[in-house]
């Protein structure tokens, strides 16, 4: 039995030794990846326009409700003529209604926004990450890797799945080089950027 047991940690060894193991930050090729820049900046442009409709309803909400409020005010006013109270009891109908009409515009407009921004992201990430994939298997193949594991992966105790590596087999930065060709400049942009606003916030 002992001799059958070392026959296989032999075994089990001499596999390990055979195959050519890689690891990878999947977190770093995504964040540096030219074209996550740059759907980063679709989104938040996005989300610019989006805050500029929204406050835009806000705004006019806020005004309906003041002139309601001066209507109702006015239609209680006992020195303004019957005629006066009168239109004032119609505009304050009116502006109610169209309060009531843009708050339900705002809930409409917040739930498409949001869902058009969780489908964009989700669509640009799914498209990113495959163009990523493609590149990594390319790495894989020319390098004849029979596996890469990712150091960016968490456990469910929030610790990295590759707990050690000496850095050596890292294709981490080989991978981003070949996805960022000829878009060196623009990435260089975009890390000096974030490298100011950091420093701002302290």
């Amino acid at each position: 039995m002992k001799k059958i047991t070392i026959a296989i940690l032999f075994g089990l060894c001499s596999m390990i030794q055979a195959q050519k193991i890689s690891t990878i930050d999947m977190d770093q090729c995504f964040l540096k990846y030219f074209e996550t820049i740059n759907a980063e900046k679709i989104l938040k442009k996005q989300v610019s326009l989006m805050e500029d409709r929204a406050n835009n309803l806000k705004k006019n909400r806020q005004a309906a409700i003041a002139v309601y409020e001066n209507a109702i005010k006015e239609s209680t006013n006992p020195i303004n003529s019957h005629e006066a109270i009168k239109n004032y009891k119609e505009i304050a109908v009116q502006k109610k209604y169209e309060v009531q009409g843009i708050e339900r515009e705002m809930r409409t407009f917040n739930k498409e926004a949001r869902d058009r921004l969780a489908k964009q992201h989700n669509e640009s990430r799914t498209r990113i990450l495959a163009k990523i994939k493609k590149v990594i298997t390319h790495v894989a193949e020319t390098k004849k890797l029979d596996l890469i594991l990712d150091t960016s992966g968490k456990t469910s105790n929030l610790i990295s799945g590759v707990v050690y590596s000496n850095g050596s087999m890292d294709i981490t930065t080989e991978v981003v080089s070949i996805l960022n060709k000829g878009h060196e400049a623009e990435v260089e942009k975009w890390e000096a950027a974030k490298k100011v606003k950091v420093s701002e916030k302290k």
